[in-house]
């Protein structure tokens, strides 16, 4: 299979991905919890413009200019984590909701029958009209719980979207908080036997998930360079997700403004 076909076909399944992510976040936060045909049309074209944002965003980043599309991307990363956290919520609340769902069913399934009050007819008695009990069919109460067991099914489900939407949100600006802002910096002394005394003492910095490059921009970098500056390591060692984008596009000939005269970071 050609390049491009591996694409399209990783395209297509992103797309379909997608498709049934946001159907599913569409029953559960739009059609269970209102029986609004104007809130559920806006849930509808929500769904199917987050699913369209969706794949248009992460390929927008990929092949196009980054500094150009970040109006675009942006979004669309901010929603895939706040969507994931939403289908990882409500499918650890699934089962739970089934199983009171089903025993709120059964227990008003299970009630007690009580009869309501007999009609009144007219029966004709010595020219007058009096009341007289009937022997049909009467109303049972599970038929007048009816009402309530929607009330309670719509309040569950509307407690479990707000349950999801909270838990989403709050892990998701959590998220980026931690992520864009200061990483932490933390001490750890390694002990080696057989170390070459000339190496006692050594400083390395060991640095990960930068994310070099326009999404972040130039004071993300200069930030990183000063903070791995100012830790007066020997050697700086990279492992990982050094930059966004292609080279061209990340920033470049920062000077660190650290006066350590044992070695220098530079992206």
């Amino acid at each position: 299979m050609s390049t491009l076909a591996q694409e399209a076909a990783v395209t297509a399944a992103s797309i379909v991905t997608a498709a049934a992510a946001h159907r599913y976040l569409y029953l559960r936060l739009v059609k269970d919890v209102t029986a609004s045909a104007r809130l559920r049309r806006a849930g509808r074209a929500a769904a199917v413009a987050l699913t369209i944002l969706v794949p248009t965003g992460v390929l927008a980043a990929q092949y196009a200019n980054p500094t150009h599309i970040a109006w675009l991307a942006w979004p669309a990363f901010v929603w895939v984590a706040l969507a994931a956290y939403l289908l990882m919520t409500l499918v650890v609340l699934e089962i739970p909701v089934r199983l009171t769902a089903r025993a709120l069913r059964r227990r008003t399934g299970s009630g007690l029958v009580v009869p309501a009050q007999a009609p009144r007819v007219p029966v004709a008695q010595q020219g007058h009209s009096v009341a007289a009990p009937t022997t049909g069919d009467t109303h049972s109460q599970p038929a007048q719980d009816a009402p309530r067991m929607m009330d309670r099914r719509l309040v569950l489900a509307r407690s479990v979207a707000l349950l999801a939407t909270t838990t989403a949100v709050a892990t998701t600006g959590y998220g980026f908080h931690r992520g864009l802002g200061a990483p932490d910096v933390k001490v750890v002394p390694v002990a080696l036997r057989r170390l070459h005394p000339s190496l006692d003492g050594m400083r390395i910095t060991m640095a990960s998930d930068l994310h070099l490059g326009p999404f972040f921009g130039r004071p993300h970098t200069a930030r990183m360079v000063r903070m791995i500056n100012d830790t007066s390591p020997d050697l700086v060692a990279i492992v990982g997700d050094l930059s966004d984008g292609s080279a061209q596009d990340s920033p470049s000939r920062l000077t660190s403004s650290s006066s350590s005269p044992r070695a220098r970071a530079r992206p």
